[in-house]
């Protein structure tokens, strides 16, 4: 599968979620279950939940006065879960 950052539009995290997607199946053998913490083209680690995920984000992403700081947290699964609501 090709995917690129305009797979996911011009908002936020195009370009990490994209990054996400090419890099799952790798990814998925490597550390299934956990949660990856990705900025740009950046794998900054694995994480057991994602609350320390975040935490390690904040940490080495802390948001600045009037500026994004986003980074991307995702469970690395083969197929996304959906709820439905």
């Amino acid at each position: 599968m090709n995917v690129t950052a305009n797979s996911y539009g011009s908002g936020l995290l195009t370009l990490e979620l994209a990054w996400f997607e090419q890099n799952r199946w790798l990814w998925f053998h490597q550390a299934e279950g956990k949660f990856a913490l990705v900025k740009g083209e950046t794998l900054f680690g694995f994480y057991e939940n994602w609350i320390d995920a975040v935490r390690e984000g904040i940490q080495r992403f802390p948001p600045r006065l009037n500026q994004h700081s986003p980074f991307l947290v995702k469970k690395i699964l083969l197929k996304d879960e959906v709820f439905y609501i």
